[in-house]
């Protein structure tokens, strides 16, 4: 018995192909009327295993000085913290603090198509895209998340004096989860 289950692990080891699903499946977005117009925020799905975020707006007024602050939940029954919680400064940071997260967001964020410049304060007021947002799943090949649902939560606030106003918030809840393929046949497995 043991000389079987051995030979399928060592089946499924060498013989299976393996990659990694990012699919968003709920978006909720908040946009202050004082600071953006005929905001639209979509999810797009390509194919059964992708989904991709589009943002398009109006900047009404020029932003000074963003701060950023996102959350991480793990989904399995409730909704509960899970691994990431941070505020940081955009103006200040731009990709290139020593937080892990901070700048695998801003990678996911700047590496797609839009018009919007990261890390340059003032923010001038006008149109603005990002297009096609989703995540770099190769990440999560070097940093092992368990497969689960979970949700991630971003804020975006203008620091005007010593008062914080909410701008932005955008929250999506997504699977991640591994897919094996042995020989042509699929095989999904969740954890």
């Amino acid at each position: 018995m043991k000389s079987s289950a051995i030979s399928i692990a060592i089946f499924y080891i060498c013989c299976t192909k393996a990659f990694i699903v990012f699919k968003v499946f709920t978006l909720d977005y908040y946009a202050n009327e004082t600071f953006f117009e005929n905001t639209k925020c979509t999810l797009r799905s390509v194919d059964r295993y992708h989904s991709y975020i589009d943002i398009e707006t109006n900047l009404i007024r020029t932003l000074y000085n963003i701060s950023g602050h996102g959350q991480l939940f793990s989904c399995y029954n409730n909704c509960h913290p899970f691994l990431m919680n941070i505020t940081f400064n955009a103006c200040t940071n731009r990709g290139n603090t020593g937080s892990y997260f901070v700048n695998m967001v801003y990678r996911i964020f700047a590496r797609s198509p839009s018009n919007f410049n990261f890390g340059r304060c003032p923010y001038l007021k006008g149109f603005i895209y990002l297009r096609n947002l989703t995540a770099n799943v190769n990440i999560f090949k070097i940093f092992p998340i368990p497969d689960n649902t979970y949700k991630f939560i971003g804020k975006i606030y203008e620091n005007e004096g010593n008062t914080r106003m909410l701008i932005f918030r955008m929250s999506y809840k997504f699977n991640l989860y591994r897919k094996y393929e042995a020989e042509g046949k699929e095989r999904v497995l969740m954890g």
